[in-house]
């Protein structure tokens, strides 16, 4: 049994991922398992992880088809003996005394999941964000912080909703949470921390950084689709099923999706190359007919935004591609430094 597993899902990842797996090597906390999962890749990642593991006996190689980023953490989270589990993406890598200054604060305080802050890189500018939650104290799922914390999840870009720079117990992980597939649900590793959180009976964030995510940018714009619209939707009828039952359950779900995401969707649907414009119609209806959508929860909402789609809303469908190239427009000049919004978030895995 190691202290720590590390689950590294791989596809076509040779450019970083020996930059990568090296950097968890590195560790000053030695005692760890690295578990690789290559998920179908064509290019050389089986030669760069099985060289590896000859020099160094952590590294365990497994295979399977290509069923997604979602089955292969899951896998290596059945795999994994350690006491706590790590999730890292293949194109990123590590501070030296993650895994030894997480895993020590974890243990001494028996939590669930401990997180940290990001660096990222590969751009010029980096992301501030506050959070309405104090780092380095402990936390449950009933604590007056959470409800607005978990607001934040929407709002925005990164951070809250990742999993990659978060140690989580791994009984904790096996008895209450899974990963949900692509093919599901959108935004997967936010649906997942989403639940950790109501989930656990103990967590912290450390205010240290530790995780360094590359941004690539050039991968970071694809078309959207229907398809991208049903699974998007589907992340809250999940989230209504799986949340446990508290007194503010309901109006968290309608405040998130009317504040922040209902907007994104309709630029999901506008900005598709894909649909003709009576599916477009069709899937804004979608939206307004959801059962989450409440005009009334709109109150973070810009009112240029609230204004197009109420217009929407009275029929007035001709005016509503005027009207959000032009909220388009101003959105994207109050945040050129920002790197993803909620819907990046919802890229393929690569």
């Amino acid at each position: 049994m190691s202290t720590i597993s590390v689950i590294i899902p791989i596809y076509n990842g040779e450019t970083y991922l020996k930059q990568c797996i090296n950097s968890i090597q590195n560790q000053t906390l030695k005692d760890i398992e690295i578990i690789c999962i290559n998920d179908g890749s064509t290019d050389s990642s089986k030669d760069i992880v099985l060289n590896l593991s000859l020099i160094d006996p952590r590294i365990k190689y497994y295979e399977q088809k290509n069923l997604g980023v979602s089955e292969a953490r899951n896998t290596g989270a059945i795999l994994a003996t350690g006491k706590y589990i790590h999730f890292i993406d293949q194109d990123d890598f590590i501070a030296d005394n993650m895994y030894e200054d997480l895993y020590l604060l974890a243990d001494k305080n028996s939590l669930d999941f401990i997180s940290s802050d990001i660096r990222f890189f590969g751009i010029n500018d980096s992301i501030n964000y506050e959070i309405p939650i104090k780092k380095n104290e402990i936390y449950n799922s009933n604590s007056p912080e959470v409800k607005e914390f978990l607001y934040t999840f929407f709002k925005f870009s990164l951070g809250q909703g990742a999993i990659w720079n978060k140690l989580f117990n791994r009984i904790f992980f096996l008895k209450n949470v899974r990963f949900l597939s692509r093919d599901v649900v959108k935004s997967e590793d936010t649906l997942f921390s989403i639940l950790s959180i109501m989930n656990a009976s103990r967590f912290m964030f450390s205010d240290s950084i530790y995780y360094n995510y590359r941004v690539r940018i050039n991968s970071q714009s694809r078309d959207s689709s229907i398809l991208d619209l049903d699974l998007s939707l589907n992340m809250f009828t999940v989230l209504s099923k799986k949340l446990p039952e508290t007194s503010w359950k309901n109006d968290f779900l309608m405040k998130s999706f009317n504040s922040n995401i209902i907007f994104n969707l309709f630029s999901m649907v506008l900005n598709s190359k894909y649909e003709s414009v009576f599916d477009k119609v069709f899937s804004l209806r979608k939206i307004l007919n959801y059962p989450y959508y409440s005009r009334s929860h709109m109150i973070d909402l810009s009112l240029s935004k609230r204004l197009l789609i109420i217009l929407f809303n009275f029929k007035l469908t001709l005016l509503v591609p005027f009207i959000y190239n032009f909220v388009n427009k101003v959105s994207k000049s109050k945040s050129q430094s920002k790197i993803k919004s909620h819907l990046d978030l919802f890229l393929p895995y690569e």
